[in-house]
Formats: structure tokens, sequence, C-alpha cells
């Protein structure tokens, strides 16, 4: 079952970084949350809908991140792109906050250049060769040809 997310032979070094530069943001982002946990609290309105949001958002996160490089998604490269860029506005609404939690404000733009970063990766001139190229279980083989 796992065989089919082992990093594929051809797989860029931008991708390879794209991975580490994502897993080190989601990382500094379950610091954050948990920094910020009284926060969310008051958000969100208890400790089961605070557990099931980042639980939700953190495994959706790896799962599209894994999709994304280990199965070579063209469809993921965009979801995550996209779904980066709209949860910058959610951000920006609570900076504020940041600044009074203990500096968290500056682990939380790093979080942000990381990710950033890494979705860079994503649209290098390597990488978006290996998204537009065909995935060998797509390929006939030339004895059925």
């Amino acid at each position: 079952m796992f065989e089919r997310f082992e990093m594929q032979d051809d797989t860029p070094r931008d991708i390879v970084r794209f991975e580490q530069l994502m897993l080190a943001s989601l990382m500094l982002g379950v610091v954050v949350a948990t920094v910020m946990y009284d926060h969310l609290l008051q958000h969100l309105g208890g400790l089961t809908p605070v557990a099931l949001f980042m639980i939700v958002l953190y495994g959706a996160s790896l799962a599209l991140m894994y999709w994304t490089s280990r199965r070579r998604s063209n469809l993921g490269r965009w979801l995550i792109s996209i779904g980066s860029v709209l949860c910058i506005l959610p951000y920006l609404a609570h900076v504020m906050d940041m600044f009074h939690t203990s500096g968290v404000v500056y682990v939380s733009m790093l979080e942000l250049a990381l990710q950033a970063a890494a979705i860079q990766r994503l649209f290098t001139r390597t990488s978006r060769a290996w998204f537009a190229e065909t995935t060998p279980l797509d390929t006939v083989p030339e004895s059925l040809g």
C-alpha cells in the first residue's frame, strides 16, 4: 500500500526541497498553534473543536503534500498553492493577537516564509517539467503497442 507513496527515482531536487520546507513549515505551524491555544479556544469554543480543527488541518496538509510530491499530482500542486494564498487572509487578521503572545509572530512569519519557499519550488522549470510528464502508470509498454 505505501509503495505507491515512495519517492520516485526521477524526482527532481526541487520537489525533495519542497517536501523538506513544507514539513518544516507544518512543524512550526504546530508550535504556533500550541502557543496560540488560548486564542484558538476562544474562537473555536472548546477543546473538541480545536483538536478536530488541528487534526483535520494538519492531516489534510500533510496528505496533500505527499499526494503532490510522491504521486506527481498537478492538481495537488495547485490546491496547495491556492490554499496557502487563501490562508493568508485569516493569518493577517490575527497578526496583532500574535504580537501580544511572547514573540510567536516571529515564528509564525518564519513558518509563512518556509511555506512560500516550498511553494516556489513547485513552480521551478524542472518541477514544471516533472509534473507535465506522464507517470509510468499512464504509459503503454512497447511490447503492447
